[in-house]
């Protein structure tokens, strides 16, 4: 599922990166994410899509670091 290396930019800094590409079961759209092994719980970035209705979904890392928590408090 790993289509290459990127680097990207967010608010949290800049990060290299392994984009992820997952085809959803029926063909009709995807997900992506970019992994950074350094980042608690791994993602930078991810985005979802559907043929003929673009993205759908997208996030991106705002900040992290040793007193971050999550909003549900998962990691």
């Amino acid at each position: 599922a790993t289509v290459g290396r990127e680097k990207v930019r967010d608010p949290a800094g800049t990060f290299q990166t392994d984009h992820v590409v997952f085809m959803a079961p029926t063909g009709e759209g995807q997900s992506e994410f970019w992994l950074a092994p350094q980042i608690p719980g791994g993602v930078v970035k991810y985005l979802i899509s559907r043929k003929g209705e673009g993205t759908l979904w997208t996030s991106e890392l705002v900040e992290y670091g040793k007193q971050a928590e999550t909003i549900l408090n998962s990691f």
